[in-house]
């Protein structure tokens, strides 16, 4: 926004905060529907979270088109804001990603002896005799 507002003044600066709480409210609600997917429906997770984000892109785009020709604000800040902002949030979300510990593999229940035992129906893992 500091940059808007020098170089575009005080419109500028507005059309930067416009921007900036677009990209936050859309995203920050796409990620709380992807949340509630993955606690309701984890088996449709991969689709719920393909449809936020184009739903997401969207929006932001019909907002961008819609405040294209208003007045009281710089459409040019509003725009790079919501693109900065929009590639800042990609990022963190990929780097949560990495940086989290998720299991691919359902970890064994249980322990002691239990867990050692070969399963009945893997063969691979039968006792050597």
């Amino acid at each position: 926004m500091l940059i808007s507002l020098l170089a575009a003044g005080a419109h500028g600066a507005i059309g930067a905060a416009l921007g900036m709480a677009l990209v936050v409210v859309f995203f920050a609600a796409g990620q709380w529907a992807i949340s509630w997917a993955a606690d309701n429906m984890p088996d449709f997770l991969m689709p719920a979270a393909l449809g936020t984000y184009l739903v997401q892109i969207l929006l932001v785009a019909v907002a961008a088109g819609a405040l294209r020709h208003v007045t009281f604000m710089e459409p040019r800040a509003f725009g790079f804001t919501a693109l900065a902002c929009t590639l800042v949030w990609m990022a963190g979300q990929i780097r949560g990603l990495v940086k989290s510990k998720m299991f691919y593999v359902e970890p064994e229940s249980g322990t002691g002896s239990t867990a050692s035992k070969p399963s009945a129906d893997d063969p691979a893992k039968e006792p050597a005799r």
